[in-house]
């Protein structure tokens, strides 16, 4: 065997665009990092990476992965009031932003060996009060409407206004 007759993984080989174009008419496998018509010979776990990205594209909504589709879908949720979108989006990605602060600090607390910030954890927790905030401005509630609503839904969970196991494994949503 020749050096030019062996392919070893992650081995650069050449395909035209045909060949490309023959291999996904036959839907096989075509890996994700094409280079113009240039590809990888891929690894397995390469191969099931790039077929789990296949499958997410696939069960991703239109509004998710296409801008057309994202603006249109912002322009519907805005008709009766233009701050919706902008309001709950901010607040969203602004919460999970600083609830992730909140566990850092945390975090370095348990696990890098510093001191509790309580400064700092507390300046935190008013970030995420501020865009929880913001998304009952999106929604046109306030917060005692949010902390009644939680209140009403653990109760129910919990029949004697304390956890249990069993309730908590048998939840009552």
């Amino acid at each position: 065997m020749t050096d030019n007759e062996t392919i070893l993984k992650d081995t650069r080989i050449t395909l035209t665009e045909d060949e490309i174009g023959d291999i996904a008419m036959r839907n096989e496998y075509v890996p994700s990092f094409m280079w113009g018509t240039e590809i990888f010979a891929p690894s397995e776990t390469q191969k099931f990476c790039d077929e789990y990205a296949w499958f997410v594209d696939a069960v991703t909504s239109p509004a998710s992965c296409d801008t057309s589709e994202f603006v249109q879908r912002v322009e519907v949720l805005n008709q009766e009031d233009p701050s919706f979108a902008p309001r709950l989006l901010t607040g969203a990605l602004g919460l999970t932003g600083e609830a992730g602060e909140v566990a850092d600090v945390i975090k370095k607390t348990f696990f890098h060996g510093h001191p509790l910030d309580e400064q700092k954890l507390v300046k935190e927790m008013g970030d995420v009060m501020w865009y929880l905030q913001q998304i009952c401005l999106a929604l046109n509630i306030s917060l005692r409407e949010v902390i009644e609503g939680n209140r009403e839904k653990l109760q129910k969970r919990y029949s004697d206004n304390k956890f249990s196991v069993e309730e908590s494994l048998n939840r009552k949503e």
